[in-house]
């Protein structure tokens, strides 16, 4: 389960992406969970980037839900600086997006964006 938060920022050209994860049974949490937790903040923000192309910074940060942490459940910070964003990099993380839809809701035109899974038995 995730949510996806994307604000942009008091100062032009810059943007947060918020990501929560709640995954269940984790093994090993150094060495499997956090770098898929890493890769996946990285695909968001490269599909912010993307969906909202004035942005030249993109901050992102992750987080395991902290309802279901049960204590451990240290941050995830990234950097994406897009000044420089080359049509490969675009490339790149549509093609990593396909999977995972980040923005991919009608997000398009809104400064604030909240994706979470619904149920279908919620209407």
């Amino acid at each position: 389960m995730r949510m996806l938060t994307y604000m942009e920022s008091f100062y032009e050209k810059k943007a947060y992406v918020f990501l929560q994860l709640k995954v269940s049974n984790i093994r090993d949490y150094d060495n499997d969970y956090r770098p898929k937790k890493q890769a996946m903040l990285e695909l968001a923000c490269g599909a912010a980037k993307n969906m909202f192309p004035h942005l030249e910074k993109v901050i992102g940060i992750a987080i395991g839900a902290p309802k279901f942490s049960r204590g451990r459940n240290p941050e995830d910070f990234l950097l994406m600086d897009c000044t420089q964003w080359s049509d490969d990099q675009q490339r790149h993380y549509e093609r990593g997006n396909e999977g995972f839809g980040f923005f991919k809701t009608g997000t398009e035109g809104n400064t604030r964006v909240m994706e979470f899974p619904v149920h279908p038995s919620v209407k």
